[in-house]
C-alpha cells in the first residue's frame, strides 16, 4: 500500500513565530521540532527545498531535473509509483536537506545534517515503498572508496527493518 506524504510525515508542530497552543489546560508557545516534511506535490517542493537545491545546483543535478519533470508532465513519468519528495527543516526553520524517490529508480538525497539521517532511514523503511536503494549525498571532501556517511546510516537502519539488505 502507498502511503501518502501527509502520512510518511513525521509529527511536528506548525511553527507560527508568537502562536501558542494548549496543554495541559495552559497556553504553551509552539516550537518548531526538526523532522523531515514530505509531499508527493512536485511544485511544493520545489517552493520550499527549491533554494537549498540551487545553492548547489551541480550537486544537485538529479533531484532538480526529477523533481521539474514531475511538475511538467505529472506524477507517473517515472512510472506507476508516484513519487515521493522531502525536506528536513532545522529547529529555526531552515531546510537543511532533502530527498526524492522516484521509483523504480534509488532515492536521491542531498548532503544532509547527522541529525537526518536516521530519521530519514526509518521514514522510507516504514513506507511500504519499493526502494531499490540510496543514491550518495554530494560529496564535499575527497572521494574515497567508501560510500559517504548518509548512505551507510540508511542502509544501517533499512537493514534492521528489512529481511533484504540494502545496496
Amino acid at each position: 500500500m502507498t502511503r501518502t506524504g501527509a502520512q510518511l510525515a513525521h509529527a511536528r508542530a506548525d511553527w507560527v513565530p508568537g502562536s501558542s497552543r494548549v496543554v495541559g489546560g495552559r497556553r504553551a508557545p509552539y516550537r518548531f521540532v526538526m523532522a523531515w516534511t514530505t509531499t508527493q506535490r512536485a511544485e511544493r517542493f520545489l517552493d520550499v527545498a527549491g533554494p537549498l537545491l540551487r545553492e548547489d545546483a551541480a550537486s544537485n543535478t538529479v533531484l532538480l531535473t526529477a523533481a521539474a519533470s514531475v511538475a511538467t508532465s505529472g506524477p507517473k513519468i517515472y512510472g506507476d509509483e508516484p513519487p515521493l519528495f522531502g525536506w528536513w527543516a532545522s529547529a529555526d526553520g531552515r531546510v537543511d536537506g532533502a530527498f526524492i524517490h522516484t521509483p523504480p529508480f534509488p532515492a536521491q538525497l542531498t548532503a544532509l545534517p547527522a541529525a537526518a539521517v536516521d530519521p530519514l532511514a526509518e521514514l522510507l523503511a516504514g513506507s511500504g515503498r519499493p526502494l531499490a536503494g540510496v543514491g550518495p549525498a554530494p560529496r564535499r571532501a575527497a572521494p574515497t572508496s567508501r560510500p559517504p556517511p548518509t548512505r551507510r546510516s540508511c542502509a544501517r537502519v533499512w537493514n534492521s527493518s528489512r529481511a533484504r539488505p540494502a545496496r
